[in-house]
């Protein structure tokens, strides 16, 4: 992720140069996420601050709105869930009422249902998660998908659905056996799910 990093700050400086805003706003939004990746969660939120008024000033809705959902995971990975919540609440409204976004509508309920199951509130988290793997899994976004099938299946193991559970973390566990974690942001919240128990 340090060289992501790097790359990414010299493509947003680029753009930047070039007037390419757009590009400066999605750069500079990639560089932040990937120090969110390094645990340089305070370096990661000036970057979405900044990649943010970048989106702001050309009016691209979706640029603002995928800002916004890394920025409510940093706040949680930081330890402030109730902002990360509050974020996540306010943006998955949006997403809702607009009805134009149906990927960035999934990032949302991922990032909301992670920050819901750290609070221990199963049942809404494992909603989040099946809405957005329903969502992923409809526009063939393996990756993600994937991902977030273990958190769901973390959730229904949560909430005594064991079989429920179990199933979601055979699929997990096979997609992992033929692909390893390509694309995988957080492998290492996939290769838990393996390990529920089974019937």
């Amino acid at each position: 992720y340090e060289q992501a990093a790097r790359l990414s700050l010299e493509a947003a400086e680029q753009n930047a140069l070039a007037g390419e805003t757009a590009l400066a706003c999605m750069n500079k939004r990639n560089y932040g996420f990937n120090l969110a990746q390094l645990g340089r969660y305070a370096e990661a939120l000036a970057a979405h601050s900044e990649s943010l008024a970048l989106a702001e000033r050309i009016g691209d809705t979706r640029l603002r709105i995928t800002n916004q959902f890394d920025v409510s995971y940093i706040h949680w990975c930081m330890g402030n869930a109730g902002k990360g919540r509050e974020i996540g609440e306010r943006l998955l409204a949006e997403l809702r009422e607009s009805g134009e976004d149906p990927l960035a509508l999934a990032n949302c309920l991922a990032v909301l249902g992670l920050i819901l199951a750290h609070a221990e509130e199963w049942e809404r988290a494992a909603a989040c998660f099946t809405e957005a793997h329903a969502l992923w899994q409809t526009h063939s976004i393996l990756g993600s998908w994937i991902e977030v099938e273990a958190s769901e299946a973390r959730a229904r193991l949560a909430l005594g659905q064991v079989d429920e559970a179990s199933r979601l973390a055979v699929e997990v566990w096979t997609h992992l056996r033929k692909y390893g974690s390509a694309r995988i942001d957080y492998p290492s919240r996939v290769y838990l799910a393996p390990f529920i128990p089974r019937r």
